[in-house]
């Protein structure tokens, strides 16, 4: 099996996706996901932490930043007064973290999830897909005859159809099958540790492979037709929303 373990959340968030399609454009569902993310975030966080303790501790730093910046002059009342200023930090620190973290996992899933269906599209068949591959000695070659041609020193891939998928080959023989027929990913590998976690949709290269990665130079999935390139895919207008989301609710219900 691809799959792993966060994997298993992705089919509902399909449904989801595909029942909003029907109504709403790519970049309101974006949107519509940012901001879910961050009512999530923040209320997880709101749950999971020391509230009272955290603004305490605030409180009391605040407080020793004004006493430190009144005894400028004093070296050892400083130098005693930046010990308590740490060690505050640090409870501070040690309070607030664990419950970052967890509320970070909403969006860790649901930008996994847009990772893998948002941003690279399977391309038309016949499309021209820049291919790399290493190590070099270990050859590559794509069947059927006339898939993969060399274009100026660059090796083009002509996307197969999804129902005559194409086959890779390296010196150990067939190491990959149904490209064009399984979902486009930009990197073909070897299963990993941290596959158990996320896996690859695409599949993986036999451990036994000569190849250790194959790269795909996919074509981007846009989600705005303005601005730089970097800017028009799904990363900004998600952790944007997610981020302004998050901000509002922390300042409106004064959340610590």
């Amino acid at each position: 099996m691809s799959g792993g373990l966060i994997d298993r959340l992705f089919p509902p968030l399909d449904a989801l996706d595909q029942a909003l399609a029907a109504f709403l454009p790519p970049l309101a569902r974006l949107v519509l996901y940012g901001a879910f993310s961050g009512v999530v975030t923040m209320l997880v966080y709101r749950l999971a932490s020391n509230q009272d303790g955290i603004r305490g501790l605030k409180a009391r730093t605040r407080e020793l930043q004004g006493e430190l910046k009144a005894a400028q002059d004093d070296f050892a009342e400083t130098m005693r007064l930046s010990r308590q200023n740490l060690a505050v930090s640090f409870r501070l620190l040690g309070m607030s973290l664990w419950p970052a973290l967890l509320s970070s996992l909403p969006v860790i899933v649901l930008f996994a999830w847009l990772a893998m269906r948002w941003s690279q599209p399977a391309p038309p068949p016949g499309t021209a897909v820049p291919l790399a591959y290493s190590p070099a000695a270990a050859g590559l070659s794509v069947g059927p005859p006339g898939t993969l041609v060399d274009a100026q020193g660059t090796r083009i891939l002509r996307w197969p159809r999804s129902d005559a998928p194409a086959t890779i080959t390296d010196t150990t023989g067939v190491v990959y099958e149904g490209l064009g027929a399984r979902p486009a990913v930009s990197a073909l590998r070897k299963r990993a540790w941290w596959n158990w976690l996320l896996g690859s949709p695409g599949g993986y290269l036999p451990d036994q492979a000569a190849l250790e990665e194959v790269r795909f130079e996919l074509p981007q999935r846009q989600v705005l037709d303005v601005g730089p390139g970097w800017a028009r895919g799904f990363e900004l207008s998600y952790f944007a929303t997610v981020m302004v989301v998050s901000l509002a609710i922390k300042i409106l219900f004064r959340i610590a």
